[in-house]
């Protein structure tokens, strides 16, 4: 592969009077070039894999809260009716009302990983607030941060409108903590802390 590179020889009138070119092999730094980029994307993919595999550890865990919840609440129905026992209209309905608010849990978090999936490829740029961010982002790693007793604090200022990605500023936000949690991880001592804070600086929003 090679580049050129043309140039006219002019006069004393300002008349071309010949044309100059000047080729060289570039093979080489186009090589190099593409084993660069090959590279970046093969650590960009390996970021993109160990985030999910992450995230996923946190969904499963969040899911099986309400999943035992609701297993235990039909255990109870079902060990009332079968026993023989009264069970009043009224518990009856608590019950069931209870077990529907945990599946409108389970859909709340499985849309926002679904959310989350499908708009890392998105470039769309809308008003974000970052604390939303900030607090999605923590839902979604926060049994990471409990299982190895780490405390994380919250400064977040009011109001941080931003124009970007939602999801973006969210995956952003989950490799800061966890690369804050692998620095933390050799740490000895029994108190750990992650302080999170959100704040104007000179007219832009941090």
């Amino acid at each position: 592969m090679g580049q050129w590179v043309n140039r006219a020889i002019l006069n004393e009138h300002g008349e071309i009077v010949e044309y100059q070119s000047v080729g060289r092999d570039i093979t080489s730094q186009k090589e190099a070039e593409f084993k660069i980029a090959e590279a970046r994307e093969a650590t960009k993919r390996a970021s993109k894999v160990a985030t999910l595999a992450v995230i996923g550890g946190g969904i499963a865990h969040e899911i099986n809260q309400p999943l035992n919840a609701i297993k235990v609440l039909a255990e109870t129905i079902l060990y009332l009716y079968s026993s023989g026992k009264e069970i009043s209209f009224q518990e009856m309905v608590r019950n069931v009302t209870n077990i529907s608010r945990q599946v409108d849990r389970i859909d709340s978090i499985v849309n926002h990983l679904r959310s989350f999936l499908k708009s890392r490829q998105s470039f769309e740029y809308v008003p974000c607030d970052m604390n939303q961010v900030v607090e999605k982002a923590l839902s979604l790693v926060n049994n990471q941060v409990l299982s190895r007793r780490i405390k994380v604090i919250k400064n977040l200022s009011a109001e941080l409108p931003v124009c970007g990605c939602f999801v973006r500023f969210e995956e952003v936000v989950v490799n800061l903590l966890m690369n804050s949690v692998q620095a933390l991880e050799p740490c000895k001592q029994e108190y750990k802390e992650i302080i999170i804070s959100t704040w104007v600086e000179d007219q832009r929003y941090i």
